[in-house]
């Protein structure tokens, strides 16, 4: 997640200079899906006649003039010429293919490696040929193999990485995997994906039923004015974006009254294209509806939340609210595009945003606690820590901070993120011990009391399989180290190391203390 000023005029837009992030990783070990191209099904009962021989049922087991045997093969038969073959394995369940369809159709297909793709993913995994080909990190095995073993990893390495397969799930991939991933009969039809025309907002929350609860979209749009409609178009842009870039699109707050935000729903209209967005807050007003390039700092801005695959949403406990900019403030709204085909695309992606007049009894806000001293030499796994200290503004002496959500952030080489609680009496509280992926960075529930003397120790894990030293840095090829506390009051656990700030630069930092 990038921090960057936003230009005012089109004319000053620049291109972002992240590369692209391909994922690799998960396209080498997600388990897929089936399409109409070539939809997986049960397991080929079909055999191959030889010149002197009859035809006979072929899995694993024999080919046209051998037999053999294999557990996952069927028989394999003999003819009554010289060709005879011997004894075949045993006969594979015929609907083994479509029972493997149904764990990867629920899993994986309607997540990133649709077809076309979503949220940046490189390829489709919706083929039964897309099982075949030579995975991108190992190329001398093929994709099926790889999954094989992923399905069964802990920690950021398994697939899928946001669900634990079930034992009979695992037992049904498995067995589909060992006999070479298989397919021929349709089993269905594969899940849809967005296409960049248009979205439905069916999958929304249900507004909150507080009073006096209005929702107002922030969405991606092409022409600089308020209340424009238009999608956001790369091909009437006059500099062309780079592969990877991030957008920002600044916003008057439609309310005339300070309001508290409820709810936060994403809007996905280009699943291809988009990977995540952020939504920042400034005292200050802006030009409505102007956009730029951006990425990097948002200086004297704050981060309200955000969204990125793997995230769920925030859900904010029933008597707290989210703080907004007051009336006179603006919206920015940073959206990552990810495009490594370089194609010319439209999209109308953002949030809805639900907010209440009649405030909750508590306002939260979002902290980054962390570090951004980070230096990782090459080849080795190496950790980066940093402390927050609570500045517990406007807190009284005995007065505590609640913390209910935790959200980690770094980039392509981050393995794992803990963030520990050191009391003031000396006792260690774990807020959060859980492995990264960059490609489903999941939010996490979590119920933590910060009393007066407390502080927090954030280090993160990183394994650099590059060959040069990884430092702190916006672009993914860069690495951060955020865990982004959800507490209230707001702005309590906030503490900005001035002076210390490299990049970032937000507001809401408590960092390196």
């Amino acid at each position: 997640m990038r921090r960057q000023a936003p230009c005012q005029r089109r004319g000053e837009m620049f291109v972002a200079t992240k590369r692209s992030w391909l994922l690799s990783a998960l396209l080498a070990g997600l388990v897929g899906a089936c399409s109409a191209e070539e939809p997986l099904g049960r397991l080929d009962t079909g055999g191959r006649t030889t010149s002197s021989g009859t035809q006979r049922t072929v899995g694993a087991g024999g080919n046209d003039s051998t037999g053999g045997r294999d557990p996952t093969g069927g028989s394999g038969g003999a003819g009554p010429g010289t060709d005879g073959g011997g004894a075949g394995g045993t006969t594979p369940e015929p609907q083994l293919a479509c029972r493997a369809k149904a764990v990867v159709d629920a899993r994986c297909a309607g997540s990133c490696h649709s077809s076309p793709p979503k949220f940046g993913a490189p390829g489709a995994l919706t083929a039964f040929p897309d099982f075949q080909r030579n995975s991108v990190k190992e190329p001398a095995r093929k994709i099926y193999e790889v999954a094989a073993e992923r399905v069964h990893a802990t920690g950021s390495a398994r697939m899928p990485p946001t669900d634990v397969l079930a034992p009979n799930e695992l037992a049904t991939l498995d067995a589909w995997f060992a006999a070479g991933a298989s397919g021929g009969a349709t089993c269905g039809a594969p899940p849809g994906s967005a296409d960049g025309g248009g979205y439905s907002d069916a999958g929304l929350p249900d507004v909150p039923s507080d009073d006096g609860t209005e929702c107002f979209e922030l969405r991606a749009h092409g022409q600089m004015a308020p209340g424009d409609a238009s999608p956001f178009d790369t091909s009437t842009l006059i500099l062309p974006p780079a592969n990877e870039f991030y957008a920002c699109f600044n916003f008057t707050p439609p309310w005339k009254v300070p309001v508290q935000g409820l709810q936060f729903a994403t809007i996905v209209d280009n699943a291809e294209m988009l990977h995540h967005w952020l939504l920042y807050q400034s005292p200050l007003g802006t030009q409505d509806g102007s956009f730029s390039y951006c990425h990097g700092q948002h200086p004297g801005q704050a981060l309200v939340t955000g969204w990125a695959p793997g995230n769920d949403g925030l859900k904010l406990p029933a008597d707290v609210g989210l703080e907004l900019p007051p009336p006179t403030g603006s919206y920015v709204l940073e959206l990552h595009y990810n495009n490594p085909s370089g194609q010319q695309f439209r999209d109308r992606s953002g949030v809805r945003i639900c907010a209440t007049s009649k405030f909750r009894p508590k306002t939260a806000s979002i902290t980054w606690a962390g570090t951004e001293n980070i230096n990782i030499p090459p080849r080795v796994v190496g950790a980066a820590s940093g402390r927050c200290i609570p500045e517990r503004k406007g807190l009284g002496p005995n007065d505590v901070i609640h913390i209910f959500n935790a959200w980690p952030h770094m980039h392509k080489l981050g393995a794992h993120m803990k963030t520990v609680i050191h009391r003031a009496g000396g006792q260690q509280d774990v807020l959060v011990d859980k492995p990264f992926n960059f490609e489903s960075q999941i939010g996490y529930d979590v119920n933590a009391v910060i009393n007066p003397g407390d502080t927090l120790l954030t280090t993160c894990t990183y394994n650099n399989t590059t060959m040069g030293a990884v430092g702190f840095g916006p672009s993914t090829s860069q690495e951060m180290c955020y865990d982004f506390l959800y507490a209230y009051p707001a702005h309590a656990l906030d503490h900005p190391p001035f002076g210390k700030i490299i990049t970032s630069g937000a507001a809401n930092l408590c960092t390196d203390n």
